[in-house]
Parts: structure tokens; C-alpha cells; sequence
């Protein structure tokens, strides 16, 4: 029997069900790409802690390390640490309030300051937040190799066991 590598589709698709089943911490950026196609950077290295308080989602701070994201390709991992990380080594969220399916909190990306709005699902034992991010609101340049460029917007959504603490380096 040959062996047949999985399709990134469907790796995607068997990360997201594995994920989803054991509501374990996710984040991932689905990157857009021109004139077509796309990617996502992943990483389960999420630091801080969400709590519901009344009704709301609330937390002081969660961040991920630029080294911790990945695409799963190890070139273009190398290329989008560089770009990232020529502002910062972490990106945070801060002061992140929530309730009635919607949220604000304020995003730390490329030394530069701007609040969000997310929406988001509360479930049993975690939540799932999702946000459109326009990267040259946070003064990234775009990027192409070869012709091909990334697009300025990207969708992050994020999956966070509640109450779990997440104080790693």
C-alpha cells in the first residue's frame, strides 16, 4: 500500500475536529492570498486567562509568542517570524470584554495600540472568538515572493479553555 501525505485541507480540517473535541486552546490566522489561494498560521501556545463573570467574558491580557506561530512550512515560517517580529516578540490582546455574542479589547501588534471588535460563542467548557484584522492598520507592509502577494486582511479566531490559566514561556 502506498503512502498517500494528507491534503493541507484536509490536515486542517482533522486539526480543527481534534481541537474542537477536546476544546483545547487554538489559534489560528487564515492568511489570504493574490491573486488566489491562501494559508494558516497556527499555534496552540496561548498565555493568560479567560473567566466569565456575570454573564461577560472577561480577561486581563492573552498573548502568543511570535516563534510559536506556524505554518506548517518551515520557509515560510522563517519569513513571517521576521516580519513580525521586527515589532515585538509577543501579540496581545488586552483588556478584552464580552457578552451578548459580541467583544472589544485592544490589540498589540507592531508596537502600535488599537481596540478590536470580535464576535464570539461561549460554550460549556470554552469560548471562540473571531475578528477581521486589516494588517496595514498596524503598519505591516504587504508581503509578495514571486508574484504573489498576501492580502491586508486576515481572519483570526481563537479557541480558549475558560478558567484554565496559561502562564508559560
Amino acid at each position: 500500500m502506498l503512502y498517500k501525505p494528507m491534503s493541507k485541507i484536509s490536515k486542517y480540517i482533522l486539526l480543527s475536529l481534534f481541537s474542537l473535541s477536546l476544546q483545547a486552546d487554538l489559534l489560528s490566522v487564515e492568511v489570504f492570498l493574490i491573486p488566489a489561494g491562501g494559508f494558516t498560521i497556527e499555534s496552540d501556545q496561548i498565555r493568560g486567562r479567560v473567566r466569565t463573570f456575570n454573564s461577560k467574558l472577561l480577561s486581563d491580557k492573552i498573548s502568543v509568542k511570535v516563534k510559536d506561530l506556524s505554518s506548517g512550512v518551515d520557509l515560510r515560517d522563517q519569513h513571517i517570524h521576521k516580519y513580525l517580529k521586527g515589532s515585538s516578540e509577543r501579540i496581545q490582546v488586552e483588556n478584552i470584554e464580552a457578552w451578548n455574542d459580541k467583544g472589544t479589547g485592544t490589540l498589540i501588534l507592531n508596537n502600535m495600540k488599537k481596540e478590536i471588535h470580535f464576535d464570539f460563542v461561549d460554550k460549556k467548557d470554552h469560548v471562540e472568538a473571531s475578528f477581521d484584522l486589516k494588517c496595514s492598520d498596524y503598519g505591516l507592509k504587504s508581503m509578495s515572493y514571486m508574484g504573489i502577494g498576501v492580502a491586508d486582511r486576515v481572519k483570526v479566531k481563537i479557541s480558549l479553555d475558560k478558567n484554565v490559566s496559561r502562564f508559560r514561556d
